[in-house]
């Protein structure tokens, strides 16, 4: 099999959105054409997408090899269950995922290490940077509008993957958050509803 990089579902959004430092990123990162997904980031990602986008939202998923589960996943995640490192509820999913990344011997693209680190000492964990991140370290800044749409978008996943009922601003709000490091703030503060 060729070398592969399993892709998680954090960084599948921007892929999809085709904002312009994704792209970057899995170009300076050498793996453009070798991303795959498994089933669990499949899920992941298709859980968040509303109806009218779904198709479209396939058919991308489609583009993506898909790596089947091997006998070897169960044996991994079971060792990861039995070590106690599952911290919550929503972490099996990351445990899964790494147990796949682990079963096939591939580096695991995330933007959530942290969820990642730890599970198992073979976990290769290549880090990808999201938005707000990539502008603090000297990324290209995107445009006006494009960077007005990454924000909302990027806001939107958080709140949609929020179990929380306390009233945070609506996409309305996000939609029009200014650019430059005010619009960076606003996020800021709108993403500490989610936590």
């Amino acid at each position: 099999m060729d070398k592969y990089f399993l892709i998680d579902s954090n960084v599948l959004i921007d892929l999809y959105h085709h904002f312009a430092y994704a792209s970057e990123q899995i170009r300076k990162l050498d793996i453009k054409g070798k991303e795959a997904i498994c089933l669990i980031s499949y899920m992941e990602f298709m859980n968040g997408v509303q109806g009218k986008y779904r198709k479209s939202a396939k058919k991308f998923l489609d583009s993506i090899s898909s790596l089947p589960m091997l006998p070897e996943t169960d044996t991994y995640g079971k060792a990861i269950a039995n070590a106690g490192l599952i911290k919550h509820k929503g972490h099996v999913q990351d445990c899964l995922i790494a147990a796949i990344a682990l079963a096939y011997d591939i580096p695991l693209v995330t933007a959530n290490v942290k969820d990642f680190q730890g599970l198992h000492e073979d976990l290769q964990i290549i880090p990808y940077i999201q938005y707000t991140t990539w502008l603090q370290d000297g990324g290209t800044r995107l445009t006006g509008v494009e960077e007005d749409a990454t924000l909302a978008e990027m806001y939107r996943c958080t709140t949609a993957d929020s179990k929380q009922t306390e009233a945070k601003p609506g996409p309305a709000a996000a939609a029009n958050l200014p650019t430059g490091r005010r619009g960076l703030e606003k996020l800021q503060e709108y993403s500490n509803y989610a936590q």
